[in-house]
């Protein structure tokens, strides 16, 4: 076949690969091994990235250390640049892991900014919460 005759329109879009990373590190999140999250960040920090590929990519295994409240695990994937996302927030408020609410506003999060439209701030659930524990 004479590929000459082949635009760039032709070709196939390059498709997205989840690079094996994530899974690695968000099992290791979910299981509270700091040192291998440490090991398997590191080292996957230290390559190019994989093309397509943005830290909010990882986002799942910060996921799984605020899921677990594993402080210290959420503390550095924040630090390494994964960023936060409302739904951790909240979720963070309603389990009342204060050690990740505390690291939410360490890096900025505001308890006080509603978190939707229909959702109260993470303060006034909290006020809320303790109002409703009181009766």
């Amino acid at each position: 076949m004479d590929l000459s005759i082949l635009s760039l329109d032709d070709a196939l879009p390059v498709r997205y690969v989840e690079p094996p990373v994530i899974g690695q590190l968000t099992e290791a999140s979910a299981s509270g091994n700091f040192s291998k999250v440490q090991a398997i960040l590191s080292q996957f920090l230290a390559q190019p990235a994989p093309k397509g590929f943005q830290l909010e990519d990882l986002v799942v295994a910060l996921a799984e250390a605020v899921y677990n409240n594993h402080v210290k695990i959420a503390s550095y994937l924040v630090s390494r640049g994964i960023p936060m996302n409302i739904e951790l927030f909240r979720h963070a408020t309603q389990t009342k892991s204060y050690g990740i609410l505390q690291l939410f506003l360490d890096h900025g999060g505001n308890i006080n900014e509603p978190l939707s439209h229909t959702m109260p701030s993470p303060l006034m659930q909290v006020m809320l919460s303790l109002d409703q524990e009181a009766a």
